[in-house]
């Protein structure tokens, strides 16, 4: 896929530097698999020698907001799609997090507003997070009494140690 042609993200490659923007700003730019396909390809694109750095942000108020909520009630509802929720999974845990921690170069996220579940997930898989003042961390899943998603439970005790994850 041509960078042009992503409908969810930016993608810009300049003088070393490659930007992921997440573009969804209406909705604190949750995560729909339209995104996350765009993600995981705009991340393949990075592996170009030319590319010596990655940083990732959201345009808006918000870093993003976790999962596409509506999307995923949409495929809740036809209990039939579970090709959906199998890929979805499969490209946000290994094209999008386990890319990131295998990319020998470093990615830098640029958290603000809204990090919640898979953005959270997404700034603890980089190597570097920059958070601005007004961003809101939070693990999405907490409040259902389910673990947290997409590699928080994994990530989060190793950053900030594990009693203070718990």
């Amino acid at each position: 896929m041509d960078s042009n042609q992503f409908e969810t993200i930016i993608f810009k490659k300049e003088k070393g530097l490659a930007r992921i923007i997440f573009n969804q700003p209406k909705y604190h730019n949750s995560i729909s698999l339209k995104m996350t396909d765009e993600f995981a390809e705009a991340l393949k694109l990075c592996e170009d020698r030319s590319v010596r750095v990655i940083m990732i942000s959201g345009n808006g108020p918000s870093f993003c907001a976790g999962a596409n909520v509506k999307e995923f009630l949409d495929n809740l509802e036809n209990l039939r799609n579970k090709d959906f929720f199998e890929r979805h999974g499969s490209v946000i845990n290994f094209d999008v997090i386990k890319k990131m921690r295998d990319l020998p170069k470093p990615v830098i996220t640029l958290p603000r507003g809204f990090t919640f579940g898979a953005g959270f997930s997404i700034v603890l898989a980089s190597d570097y997070a920059i958070a601005s003042e007004d961003t809101i961390f939070f693990g999405g899943f907490i409040r259902l009494g389910l673990s947290p998603d997409i590699g928080i439970s994994y990530f989060l005790p190793r950053h900030v140690g594990i009693k203070r994850a718990f």
